[in-house]
């Protein structure tokens, strides 16, 4: 016969042996499920605090690593608007000397992160991080003068002068992303 405090015990033993498999399999999942940090992610973090300017935005479009994680965020974010060759679709031929918008190349940092039209181009400040939409300004910038045929320029649109040609470049990290 089991005595009243034994089978208290074996009660609570119950009790506490349930809620450590419960905590045991919600860690697992847990760790299943993290977030991890990619390669892009870490190149793109290794770059630092960097400021939206001409120089900036210039040398990031010599750094092919960089370019191959801004095509990957076009791709994701920009192709459905832009097209897959940046053509224009519903948004604008990036590939022309045609903008609405842009005058500097220093522009299309604040059009992407503040987006434009009433949200026809959205706002990307809320969903990208600022060295994602510098590397995304940098690769639309290399894009221009590549004259891909697609949307045709707005009435609006006025050609604007070449980005600048001389910089003032500075080290970027040399890894490439695996």
């Amino acid at each position: 016969m089991i005595s009243n405090a034994n089978a208290t015990r074996t009660r609570y033993l119950i009790w506490a042996a349930g809620i450590a498999c419960l905590l045991a399999g919600g860690a697992f999942i847990a760790f299943q499920y993290r977030e991890t940090e990619s390669p892009a992610d870490r190149l793109l973090a290794e770059l630092g605090d960097l400021t939206p300017d001409a120089d900036t935005i210039m040398s990031l479009t010599e750094h092919e690593p960089l370019m191959a994680v801004a095509r990957t965020i076009y791709l994701d974010q920009c192709m459905r608007c832009h097209g897959m060759q940046a053509q224009g679709m519903s948004g604008p031929n990036l590939t022309d000397d045609y903008y609405v918008n842009v005058v500097r190349v220093e522009d299309l940092y604040d059009i992407i992160a503040n987006g434009r039209n009433h949200n026809a181009m959205p706002a990307w400040k809320y969903s990208l991080t600022r060295n994602q939409m510098l590397v995304l300004s940098a690769y639309v910038a290399s894009l221009r003068g590549q004259n891909r045929p697609g949307q045709p320029p707005d009435p609006r649109a006025v050609q604007i002068a070449p980005w600048p040609s001389t910089y003032k470049s500075f080290d970027l990290p040399s890894q490439p992303i695996r």
